[in-house]
């Protein structure tokens, strides 16, 4: 995947449609920020740190966004944050409907924005998940993977990116893959895991919507969270145990193979 350059922001991607080498977006494929950051009416804002709960973060998240009737930006902070974020959204469902919604990387300064006085961001694991509002809803996610890939203490965010963005551009319209990790173990590893899969979806995201060359295919997507159980294998004393699993399902959007964002000039 040699046009990924870090992540940048979604606004990025206006500029790249203009200039002498692209004339204008192929029909059906209107405009991939959209998918970042187009859904009707203005974003409410919700920051999610690691001193908070996913229960707590649903009921914030319902209060902020008018009972989902508005979209919402959820402001994943760290680690843990990023953890509670995705937790919380993993249990929204509204009549078999959940959420889809878009992740990129968000710099310390815009929380900070709008954050409260004195609140403060250490590191550079931070997260904006983009969740419309609940008329955009979906079906309950799992039905349509068609591919899972599972997350371990050993995965490395590019390797696993390149795979996310291979196999989102194969698979059939209609159907998702799934990245997938266990979220129980040592809090340190668990952490790291899901950090790791949270950032490399990112990375992917970012790769479909602003890619070095526009006029190469790409298919960008949507996600939607869910905690499911896992049994492990059995002890020695028969007795299986339940290991729950955080699943990002990754829906994409357009055709098989992928789309050009622009076209290059006669």
């Amino acid at each position: 995947m040699s046009g990924a350059r870090g992540l940048a922001r979604p606004a990025r991607l206006a500029a790249r449609r203009s200039g002498p080498f692209a004339r204008r977006l192929p029909e059906g494929r209107a405009s991939a920020s959209r998918l970042l950051s187009g859904f009707r009416g203005k974003s409410s804002a919700v920051i999610v740190d690691g001193g908070k709960v996913p229960d707590d973060v649903v009921a914030e998240m319902a209060r902020a966004s008018g009972q989902h009737e508005r979209p919402l930006d959820v402001l994943a902070v760290g680690q843990r944050g990023t953890m509670a974020a995705l937790s919380a959204l993993a249990q929204l469902r509204q009549e078999s409907q959940s959420p889809t919604f878009t992740v990129s990387k968000i710099e310390q300064e815009d929380i900070i924005a709008q954050a409260r006085p004195g609140f403060r961001v250490d590191g550079h694991n931070n997260y904006r998940l983009n969740v419309p509002e609940a008329s955009l809803w979906e079906k309950v996610p799992g039905e349509r993977v068609a591919s899972r890939l599972m997350v371990g203490n050993q995965t490395e965010v590019m390797p696993l990116a390149k795979a996310i963005a291979a196999r989102v551009k194969e698979v059939p319209e209609g159907g998702s893959i799934s990245v997938e990790t266990t979220v129980g173990g040592r809090d340190e590893r668990r952490l790291l895991r899901v950090s790791r899969l949270v950032h490399a979806v990112a990375r992917a995201l970012h790769w479909q919507v602003s890619p070095v060359d526009a006029t190469r295919p790409t298919r960008p997507f949507r996600c939607a969270a869910s905690l499911v159980g896992d049994q492990a294998p059995a002890a020695a004393d028969g007795q299986g145990t339940v290991s729950p699993v955080l699943r990002v399902e990754v829906v994409p959007s357009g055709p098989v193979g992928g789309v050009a964002l622009s076209v290059p000039a006669e």
